[in-house]
C-alpha cells in the first residue's frame, strides 16, 4: 500500500485542496495497480490513454509498459503537479483537457484505454468511447460498483438499461476485480470494480439502422414502470392510434407489447428496430 501520508504530503506541498464535486480519490494500493496493468496486457509498442491521472500512481505503472501514454487531466493544479512528477518519463504526454470534449481522433487508432475513471462522468465517458470504438482495441477501467453492475446486467434486472444494451452491443464485458474503499485515498463511500472491455469487430446483433435501434432502446426505458406499448407510443404516435401501431409492430416480431423494456434482449430490440 502506498503511504497515504506521503500522498497527503504531496498534495499539501502543492497547495492543492481536493474538490469533492470532482470525486478526487487516488488509487494507492500497489496490488490493485499491478492487477490493472496486468489485465491490460500492454505491449511495448502500444499507446495507452489514461483519463484523470490525479497524482500519477497508475501513470507511472503504465509508462513502464507502454511505448506512449496519453494522460488527460482536467484540473490545472494536478497538471502542474504531474509535469514535475512525470518529468523523467519522456513517453508520457500530459494534456490538460476535459475528457468529455476531447478530440479522440487525434490519437490515431489502435490504442487502449486504461484508467480509474472519474466516477462523476463515467457513464457519458463510456458513450464517448463507444463513438470511437473503431480506434480502440481494449479498455480496462475502474468504475463504481453500481455502474459495473449495469454494464454486465442481463435482461430482467433493475440494473439493466440503456447503458447495458449499448455496451453489450459493441463489447465483450468481463468483471475482473472488486476493489474496496481502502484501496483509495481519501477513501470513497462506494465500492469499486475493474472491468475489461474487448471491442467487437461488428455489433453483436445485425441492425438495419443503429440510430433507430437506440431511439427505441431509450424510449423503452424512458419510464421503466410502463409497458413497451405505452413508452413507444408516447414517443412516436399519439393516443390510441400510436398504441395500436406499436402493438402491431411488437406482435409481428413475437414480442408481447405489455412487456417492459427491461425484459427485452439485444436480439428483441434489434427485431423491433429492424
Amino acid at each position: 500500500m502506498l503511504n497515504p501520508n506521503s500522498q497527503r504530503d504531496i498534495i499539501r506541498r502543492s497547495g492543492i485542496h481536493l474538490k469533492k464535486g470532482l470525486g478526487q480519490h487516488f488509487l494507492v494500493d500497489p496490488g490493485v495497480l499491478h492487477e490493472i496493468v496486468g489485465l491490460a496486457a500492454i505491449r511495448g509498442d502500444e499507446t495507452v490513454l489514461e483519463v484523470g491521472p490525479g497524482l500519477g500512481n497508475l501513470t507511472f505503472a503504465l509508462a513502464a509498459e507502454a511505448q506512449r501514454v496519453v494522460a488527460l487531466e482536467r484540473d490545472q493544479r494536478f497538471c502542474d503537479l504531474l509535469r514535475d512528477r512525470l518529468a523523467s518519463y519522456p513517453n508520457v504526454e500530459l494534456i490538460q483537457a476535459d475528457a468529455l470534449f476531447f478530440d479522440y481522433s487525434s490519437l490515431g487508432s489502435g490504442w487502449k484505454v486504461v484508467s480509474n475513471l472519474p466516477y462523476s462522468i463515467s457513464t457519458p465517458l463510456l458513450f464517448q468511447f463507444l463513438k470511437h470504438r473503431d480506434r480502440i482495441t481494449e479498455m480496462v477501467l475502474m468504475l463504481q460498483k453500481e455502474v459495473v453492475d449495469r454494464l454486465v446486467s442481463p435482461p430482467g434486472r433493475k440494473t439493466y438499461g440503456s447503458l447495458s444494451v449499448a455496451i453489450q452491443l459493441h463489447c465483450q464485458v468481463e468483471r475482473c476485480l472488486q476493489v474496496p474503499p481502502s484501496a483509495f485515498w481519501p477513501q470513497p463511500k462506494v465500492e469499486s470494480g475493474v472491468v475489461r472491455f474487448r471491442l467487437l469487430e461488428k455489433p453483436r446483433v445485425q441492425l438495419a439502422n443503429e440510430e433507430l435501434f437506440f431511439q427505441i432502446v431509450r424510449a423503452s426505458f424512458s419510464q421503466r414502470r410502463k409497458t413497451l406499448r405505452n413508452n413507444l407510443s408516447r414517443v412516436w404516435g399519439r393516443g390510441s392510434q400510436g398504441a395500436r401501431f406499436w402493438e402491431e409492430v411488437c406482435l409481428q416480431v413475437g414480442i408481447d407489447p405489455n412487456r417492459r423494456g427491461e425484459t427485452l434482449s439485444l436480439e428483441e430490440f434489434a427485431a423491433l428496430s429492424n
